[in-house]
């Protein structure tokens, strides 16, 4: 994986996170991240990197 976001963009992306979770309610908190999840699968286009990203992402959750 060689495209990464710098430490300013990271910080970007997590307030937008935050932003677009607060809009939507806790609620529908898990239905929001999913489905940006799937939009984000679907630009990335890599079944491989995504499959990374999964394992990535359940470190220390599991």
């Amino acid at each position: 994986m060689s495209k990464q976001l710098s430490e300013e963009q990271l910080e970007t992306a997590l307030e937008m996170l935050a932003v677009g979770i607060n809009g939507v309610g806790r609620e529908k908190e898990s239905l929001f991240l999913a489905k940006l999840c799937l939009v984000l699968a679907n630009q990335l286009g890599d079944i491989d990197l995504l499959e990374w990203a999964i394992d990535q992402a359940t470190v220390d959750l599991m």
